[in-house]
């Protein structure tokens, strides 16, 4: 009866601790083999972003390609970054995975405000272990659900320059503090390598932008200096021969306009 004081034998009490001591090298070399696979993945992981730096030109696609490795191996169910806007200092949400058009154009936040926004103003990592008991998560843009279990958020600034330009971040189920805590380290590690493709990035489309207002303004000088009222016509073939002649109008070069057959 082991229920009975002093009812072990010394062989029991021997073999009782060779056990305890088998289930804990067991326990510990199962811990240090859990460790080493999640070591392994985040290897793996940071090779297949670094492949993907030097095989892709396009801003867009490298982040599509970042997003779906950090899904595939690291369970992120969304990934997104948000950029400073240069002419308004405000925060938007410019590429993302995992969420709707909808969802996209609700993250817009203020610097301080929210998770992203106090990302931004600190310039430092912040990690949420469960969104649902975060009081400063506003989740504006209902992308980032719980569901029937524990979902982290995680956002990391991307600084070029001594100067915060972006949040990159994402969302995934919880598996334990340990790995959320490699999580982490791990988006701080993409965030170093992806600085300067973002800064490019934003240059590009600063510079896109700018051309486009440029090619507006001079289309509506050209409309204000050459007009046609004495032409009656205010179908699109006609709006684009107006716009044709315009563009031609300062030119002392002879161009022929030509249409189809039979239109006059």
């Amino acid at each position: 009866d082991s229920t009975r004081k002093d009812n072990f034998s010394e062989q029991d009490l021997e073999l009782l601790t060779i056990v305890g001591t088998q289930a804990a090298q067991i326990l510990e070399n199962a811990q240090s083999f859990s460790e080493l696979r999640r070591r392994n993945i985040q290897d793996e992981t940071l090779l297949a972003i670094s492949q993907a730096l030097g095989s892709s030109l396009v801003f867009e696609d490298l982040f599509t390609q970042v997003s779906e490795i950090l899904a595939r191996r690291c369970e992120l169910s969304q990934c997104f970054l948000v950029l400073v806007q240069p002419d308004s200092d405000d925060l938007k949400i410019s590429l993302a995975y995992g969420m709707t058009e909808e969802e996209m154009a609700k993250g817009q936040y203020a610097r301080g405000e929210g998770i992203i926004g106090r990302v931004v103003e600190s310039g430092e990592p912040i990690g949420v272990r469960d969104i649902s008991q975060e009081p400063k998560f506003l989740g504006r843009t209902g992308a980032f659900r719980a569901g029937s279990g524990q979902m982290t958020f995680m956002a990391v600034p991307i600084n070029l320059e001594g100067k915060v330009v972006g949040v990159l971040g994402g969302a995934k189920p919880f598996h334990g503090d340990k790995e959320f805590d490699q999580d982490m380290a791990l988006l701080q590690i993409i965030t170093g390598t992806l600085a300067q493709a973002v800064k490019i990035y934003q240059d590009a489309a600063a510079e896109r932008e700018q051309l486009l207002e440029e090619n507006r303004m001079l289309k509506a000088e050209l409309r204000e200096r050459y007009n046609f009222d004495g032409i009656v016509g205010n179908s699109p073939a006609i709006q684009a021969i107006f716009q044709t002649i315009a563009s031609v109008a300062p030119a002392r070069s002879t161009v022929l306009v030509r249409g189809e057959s039979g239109t006059g």
